[in-house]
């Protein structure tokens, strides 16, 4: 197993993206901005795909399982979570540089640095380019050995994201994500007895596009509701893994003076390209999702140093994925308490 020194701020990947949303940071402020979070988040997960996160403080997954036929097993650990966000706007160009972190998959544990500019053009919105950067994840080198110890290795990936918001002045915003997935050593399938043709068929590496669009829907000011579709293609090089999906999401916001709230849910299904030779059928899936974060502005009007511009923060998340196979089956339940400061 390779150090874990590899990848130190893989802390980064459960909550990063609902306590940003939340604290409701003004992107567009001219010179320098950005936000810090931090707090303790729990984490009950169900997976047998990813061994471990949170540079190992979290097992995800037995190392000797009994059986293929089961669900995964439950497991519980308490992580620290630190994001950083960081921006700076040129006031006689819109132009903004910004970085941080951006959300993936929670079902993967998958969770994006980003660094790219943002670029206002007038009337019709604004552009904006990132590269992102995926922290390695910890998945089994063969997830369907069993009766003997599995080994980790990394899951990593890069890629890139173009977007466009506000566009021609209206709520509506699109994007598209391109990102590669690699797996440093691909054995899945290795000592079942399979043709070397539907060995390659369980490879996990591969491409990901994703194409959103959404619409947000503004009323007196304080509330806003905001509709979007989503769609992913998985090129991956197993076609027993490649899949194409939908997922409908409602997302909404709430403003209103010390109080702060976002609530989220969403609903999808995927189907896979082939049929899986592990199971010998063809693997759909259908998501859910959930999530609430509330917000207490400056509570109690402390000013720690002097300083108003920070949040209490308290957050509740469930994903899921019901499979027709149940090995693939998967779900994550988070549940924290987060400071937030913007500067």
């Amino acid at each position: 197993m390779k150090s874990k020194s590899r990848y130190p701020l893989a802390l980064l990947a459960l909550v990063a993206a609902p306590f940003v949303k939340a604290a409701d940071s003004n992107p567009e402020a001219s010179g320098f901005s950005g936000q810090l979070s931090l707090g303790p988040i729990l984490v009950s997960a169900k997976t047998n795909m990813v061994s471990s996160a949170g540079l190992g403080l979290l097992k995800l997954g037995e190392g000797v399982p009994e059986s293929l036929t089961g669900r995964p097993k439950v497991h519980t650990g308490l992580l620290p979570i630190v994001t950083l966000s960081l921006r700076y706007t040129f006031p006689e160009t819109g132009t903004q540089l910004f970085a941080g972190g951006t959300g993936g998959d929670p079902l993967q544990f998958e969770h994006f640095l980003q660094g790219g500019v943002r670029q206002a053009i007038g009337s019709a919105g604004a552009l904006s380019l990132a590269y992102l950067y995926g922290l390695p994840v910890k998945v089994w080198a063969d997830p369907y050995v069993t009766g003997v110890g599995r080994s980790e290795t990394n899951r990593g990936s890069q890629g890139a994201r173009l977007g466009w918001e506000r566009i021609f002045g209206s709520g509506l915003q699109a994007q598209y994500t391109f990102w590669h997935a690699t797996v440093d050593r691909e054995d899945s399938g290795s000592l079942l007895g399979l043709t070397p043709e539907d060995t390659r068929l369980l490879r996990r590496a591969g491409d990901i596009h994703q194409g959103e669009i959404r619409y947000a829907f503004t009323f007196v000011r304080a509330h806003q509701l905001t509709p979007a579709l989503v769609y992913t293609h998985e090129d991956l090089q197993g076609k027993a893994m490649s899949a194409q999906g939908y997922e409908f999401k409602l997302r909404y916001a709430l403003r209103a003076g010390v109080i702060g709230a976002v609530v989220e849910g969403a609903i999808g299904r995927s189907l896979h390209d082939e049929r899986n030779p592990v199971f010998g059928r063809t693997q759909a899936d259908t998501r859910y999702a959930a999530s609430a974060t509330l917000l207490y502005r400056t509570p109690f009007g402390w000013e720690p140093f002097g300083h108003k511009r920070w949040s209490l923060l308290a957050h509740v998340g469930y994903t899921a994925a019901q499979s027709n196979i149940a090995f693939y089956s998967a779900s994550v339940i988070d549940t924290g308490l987060g400071l937030s400061m913007e500067f």
